[in-house]
């Protein structure tokens, strides 16, 4: 039988009954071996070891589904008659005589012999590594430090865990979403009446952005499976991707939601200003602004393929208008501008709600090191590409005037096919 030690919990992870010389098992909360305390009612589990040990019997019979228990020095297991069969177990690891072969506070544990043959650091915190020499405290996510204890070596992809999976799935998946999106986008701000202030521009350059974001988390996640599982195992392509991938991918993403930013500012300007808006000088920032921003962006994160390496570890929209109207209300005439400009509203509330759990998460988490969490942090990361996934479905669908010269674009598109035929 063999058992682990996991953040102070003991789980029975394998029972042999004919010897075997390679075992595969699994850890789940089943296996885990409760104190006495949590299986015996409090006046039973105070008695002295010795007059409480009859009572082992009664927990196995009582909890039909446990298979161990420990009450120290004694680790019980359950039998298939449901008794108690115990020995004795030294919970605690052996511990190192010297102790500088772990760093940064590790615990340095070894099998406990007097000439060990095998030694390995427990870390601490945030501190990762065969002798926790790496540290992982920052603020951001990536696709490394998410899935990197998630990702099993040497292993098929289809026998990978859920998690790894669903990720691949959603990659796949939100990758033709976003061509779609992308295209659709497209066709509809190619329109010259699209264009005739600085958010059409904003918005055709977003739909190419949009576009190479979701190109890059596909390249990005694929990369990083690969290499994790060892089919990519030349080390200067694997320096190279290390190197450049997520740098492009960040200035990308970056690029795409300061273009998101510049459309709700020109918006807002646009409200203010009123018919004075100035529709020349607005086209003439937006192209200015499209042409600097990548530059921008990339000096802003240039530290990050500069301070990058590898390690091996070897054990972490706009349209003016006139309007002649009877009198109303003033509710009446709030209500009725409501309603026209509900896809500036509407645009800007699914832009922050989609990148809010990104910002919640990069805050909160102390470190990078989230094997516990990989779950939560793999839906922040990948619900933060929604706005680049979906900008047809957020800025095209709420606007009526977008929606018309999409419908203009793709009568223009099929004219010309019919036309060559």
């Amino acid at each position: 039988m063999a058992f682990i030690n996991i953040d102070e919990n003991i789980y029975l992870i394998v029972v042999q009954q004919v010897d075997q010389y390679n075992v595969t098992t699994s850890v789940n909360p089943s296996q885990r071996c409760p104190l006495i305390n949590e299986v015996l009612n409090s006046s039973l589990a105070s008695l002295h070891q010795i007059r409480r040990m009859k009572y082992y019997y009664m927990i196995c019979q009582t909890h039909l589904s446990l298979q161990c228990f420990f009450d120290e020095p004694y680790m019980c297991l359950c039998t298939i008659d449901r008794d108690a069969n115990c020995l004795k177990f030294n919970a605690t690891s052996p511990i190192c005589r010297h102790t500088i072969y772990c760093e940064n506070g590790g615990r340095c544990l070894n099998d406990g012999t007097l000439c060990p043959v095998s030694t390995l650091c427990k870390c601490s915190d945030c501190y990762f590594g065969d002798r926790c020499q790496f540290h992982a405290k920052g603020i951001g996510l990536t696709l490394d430090d998410i899935l990197r204890y998630d990702i099993q070596p040497n292993v098929n992809v289809f026998d990978q865990s859920i998690l790894v999976k669903c990720c691949a799935l959603l990659t796949i998946i939100m990758f033709l979403i976003g061509l779609i999106n992308s295209a659709l986008a497209v066709l509809t701000f190619r329109m010259k009446k699209s264009r005739e202030v600085g958010c059409g521009l904003y918005l055709l350059a977003s739909s190419v952005t949009s576009l190479l974001t979701v190109s890059m988390l596909t390249v990005k996640f694929w990369f990083l499976l690969f290499t994790q599982i060892n089919l990519i195992a030349n080390n200067s392509i694997v320096y190279g991707g290390c190197r450049s991938l997520e740098f492009i991918l960040k200035v990308c993403l970056y690029t795409d939601n300061w273009l998101n930013a510049c459309v709700a500012l020109e918006r807002l300007m646009t409200v203010k200003t009123g018919v004075s808006f100035n529709k020349l000088l607005s086209k003439r920032i937006a192209q200015w602004v499209i042409f600097c921003l990548p530059l921008v962006t990339m000096i802003s994160i240039i530290h990050e393929p500069i301070h990058r390496n590898l390690f091996e570890d070897k054990y972490e929209e706009r349209v003016q208008r006139a309007v002649l109207q009877s009198r109303i209300s003033y509710r009446q005439h709030q209500w009725q501008q409501l309603m026209e400009h509900k896809h500036l509203i509407i645009s800007s509330v699914i832009l922050a709600v989609l990148s809010t759990p990104r910002i919640i998460i990069a805050f909160l988490t102390e470190c990078v090191k989230m094997s516990h969490n990989s779950q939560l942090y793999a839906a922040g990361y990948f619900i933060s590409f929604m706005p680049s996934v979906s900008i047809f479905i957020v800025f095209v669908m709420p606007s009526d005037f977008y929606k018309e010269q999409f419908t203009k674009s793709v009568k223009i598109g099929l004219n010309f096919i019919v036309r060559r035929q």
